[in-house]
Order: C-alpha cells, then sequence, then structure tokens
C-alpha cells in the first residue's frame, strides 16, 4: 500500500534488531563485577556495565533464536510440473498432472496458471542468495514472540525475493498487538510515518481482530511498514502480510503512486499469497480461497468492509464488466480496495507471472520510475494493451473468483 493506504490483512514479523522498549524480564541483583559480562536469565541477557563507580548489569535484552539459512527455503507445488507440451491445453493431456501446457494469455485456465505463477517464483527465489538482514525491528510489548519469529522466516523470503529489485541499507518495521496503541504512537512519533488516523483509533475499528499494516516512509526517507497482531489467534491466511507490506517498499521504489490501483494493491496480495500462504498449503486451495474470500470487498462509493456478496462476481460474467472493473482501476488514486484491486488485482499478477514470468514482471515495475505512460511501457514489456490484456483475462477471472 502507499504511504496513506493501509493493507487490510493480518501476517506477523520476526525480530533480527529487538528494541528493550517494554520488555518484561525476571528481576536479578542489580550489582555486577566485571564490565563486559553477561549472564541469562529466563529468556533475557544481561550485560554487566558502569554506570558513575558502580557495576551494575544494564537493560534486558530478550534472546531470540535466529534461523539457519536451511530453513529459509519456500516450497515448490506438488507435484512440479516436469514436461513441458507446447501449445498444449489441460484437456489435452489426458488426466496427467505431471505434464504443465504453456501458459499464455490465450491459455490462461483455472488448473495450470496458478502453479506456473507460482512455480516461476520458486525458480528465480532458488536463484538467489539470501541478503544481509538489514532491518530494524521495534517489537511492542505485549506482541507474542512466536508470531515475531514466524513472520521473520516469512521476511526473509520476501527481501531474498526482491533482492534483485530493492536493497536498502536499512529499513523499519513497527510490531504492535490490540493492546499497544499508545506505544505504537510513541514509536511514531519518533520514527516517523503517516496514516490516515490514529493507531489507536484503527485498532479502535477492529474488536474482533486487530489486522491492519501500513506501508510508508519515516524519518529521513527511511522506508518502513508498521503491523498490528492480534495477540487472541492468527490464521494461515495471516502469512501474506509481511511479504506484502514489503513489496509496497519495494513498489516505493520505483514511483508506487503512479501505478495503476489492480497493480499497486493487487501485486502486493499476489506475492504475500502465493509466497506465504501457498507455502503453508501447497494444494493452492488457501490461496485461492484467500484471494477470492477478497472478492466481497467490491462496493464501488462506499465501504470495503462487506460481508459476503456476490457484486464482483456477478460483475465479471461479461467482458464489459470486467473492462469497467480494470479501467477503474487504472486510477493511482482511487479508493483501490473497495474497486475490487486486492482480488481482481492478485488475479491479473498471476496471470501475467504465468504468462511471461516473475522477471519479466518486476521489469514492468521498474520501469515507473521513468515512465511517462505505463500502458505504452506494458504495450512494451508485454506485446499487447492493457485493454486487450483485460478481455484476455476475463475468462481466468471467472475461473478463480466465480
Amino acid at each position: 500500500m502507499t504511504r496513506k493506504i493501509l493493507s487490510i490483512f493480518l501476517t506477523l514479523i520476526f525480530l533480527i534488531s529487538y528494541g528493550t522498549t517494554g520488555v518484561s524480564a525476571a528481576p536479578i541483583v542489580p550489582k555486577c563485577s566485571k564490565i563486559g559480562a553477561t549472564k541469562s536469565v529466563k529468556g533475557f541477557k544481561y550485560t554487566c556495565v558502569k554506570t558513575g563507580r558502580t557495576k551494575v548489569w544494564g537493560k534486558p535484552k530478550k534472546i531470540v533464536k535466529k534461523l539457519t539459512k536451511s530453513q529459509i527455503s519456500i516450497a515448490p507445488v506438488n507435484p512440479l510440473p516436469r514436461t513441458v507440451v507446447v501449445n498444449s491445453t489441460p484437456s489435452s493431456n489426458s488426466g496427467s498432472q505431471d505434464i504443465a501446457p504453456v501458459i499464455t494469455f490465450d491459455n490462461l485456465d483455472a488448473t495450470w496458471t496458478s502453479k506456473i505463477s507460482r512455480n516461476d517464483l520458486v525458480t528465480e527465489f532458488n536463484k538467489l542468495s539470501a541478503p544481509t538482514d538489514v532491518v530494524d525491528i521495534r517489537s511492542g510489548p505485549t506482541v507474542v514472540s512466536s508470531d515475531l519469529i514466524e513472520e521473520q522466516r516469512l521476511l526473509r523470503i520476501a527481501t531474498r525475493m526482491f533482492s534483485g529489485y530493492f536493497l536498502p541499507v536499512n529499513y523499519k518495521a513497527v510490531f504492535f498487538s490490540q493492546n499497544d496503541g499508545a506505544w505504537a504512537e510513541n514509536v511514531q512519533a519518533t520514527l516517523g510515518g503517516s496514516f490516515p488516523t490514529s493507531i489507536s483509533t484503527e485498532i479502535s475499528r477492529w474488536p474482533d481482530g486487530c489486522n491492519f499494516a501500513f506501508a510508508t516512509t519515516g524519518f529521513g526517507s527511511i522506508p518502513m511498514y508498521y503491523q498490528c497482531m492480534d495477540t487472541r489467534g492468527r490464521s494461515i491466511f495471516d502469512k501474506q502480510t509481511a511479504i506484502h507490506e514489503y513489496f509496497h517498499l519495494v513498489q516505493q521504489e520505483y514511483s508506487i503512486n503512479k501505478m495503476p490501483c489492480w497493480m499497486k494493491e493487487g501485486s502486493a496480495i499476489y506475492f504475500g499469497a502465493f509466497l506465504g500462504i501457498y507455502d503453508s498449503d501447497t494444494t493452492g486451495e488457501s490461496t485461492k480461497n484467500f484471494i477470492k474470500g477478497l472478492s466481497f470487498q467490491y462496493n464501488p462509493g462506499g465501504t470495503y468492509q462487506n460481508p459476503p456478496n456476490t457484486r464482483l462476481i456477478d460483475k465479471i460474467q461479461t467482458n464489459a464488466g470486467v473492462l469497467e472493473i480494470l479501467t477503474a482501476l487504472e486510477s493511482p488514486t482511487a479508493e483501490c480496495l473497495s474497486l475490487g484491486a486486492y482480488s481482481v488485482g492478485a488475479t491479473a499478477t498471476d496471470a501475467l507471472i504465468a504468462a511471461k514470468g516473475f522477471t519479466k514482471y518486476m521489469e514492468f515495475v521498474s520501469t515507473f520510475d521513468t515512465s511517462t505512460d505505463w500502458k505504452t511501457d506494458f504495450a512494451t514489456t508485454y506485446g499487447l494493451s492493457p485493454e486487450a490484456f483485460y478481455i484476455k483475462l476475463a475468462p481466468y477471472l471467472r475461473q478463480r473468483l466465480s
């Protein structure tokens, strides 16, 4: 999301630099004997420091087990397509699940498109090395530590996946629970970052689950994001937020405010779901259900917070309806969520990557920094106009979201 647009989903984040603010540790005898000596007590580390003429134990720091490199990976779909049949379609494969068709914009298919886009991500990911961790993490006093650990795993997937396009010297992530509103606002006053309302006010809007996050820019032009993580439980859908927000930081590097809504928000949902959720359920069903569920947000002119409805599904049953939706989503400044940016944009990104690959997609993203006409750049990158792509996408939208 942009600096002032929030994404309405949960996930978690793990700790590389763990601030001592809000840490609660068991008390120890204050005096120590040797400067620099350390002591571990009930999961907290103390270091002997000098205060005046007295040697005392310094502030406690939470001991967090770091993940090894072997733990930072993403799983391929099962089965991984092994054979390419030129110009085939799934129906011509006689039911074989080991033969993958070549996906083009002319044969986007509900069975294979998402598998192939996912496997392209896995292929590109496995070519890369993990970059150096540079995140500065601030964690609220009541954030659940196991949630932070899982989120670190997800964040490392994101930093590795996009390392060829975004390698910040530093970025910040602030995590808080539904009980940490005042703490988060104090951090915001110190680090910066904009949001349409106060964090405490936003927390109060979500009594059944604190599930919002926003990417922004802090003081000193430092990329950063804030995220609420509810202490009352998490779900598989929460595994998309860290990657979602990190991709917004990538987009900020390439003029996010020039990107159409379907790309700005839809791509973040796609990468969050296909790298985070898909990794925990390689059948792809959880990813599909998550994106399909976001179609309920479609409510032009109204709030995106809607109970289950069929407004978007009804609209996309005709090509004219698909064109209307995607044309409205070309605006960079529209209310993206209530126009269906999440579900429609994620499906569009899925199709683009299945047909042309992750590298080609990121090539298109990188054009926005210097672009004066994104539609021309799209046509140059993909060989057809956005409008022509929308029509070719229409059947796949109906298959995935209906």
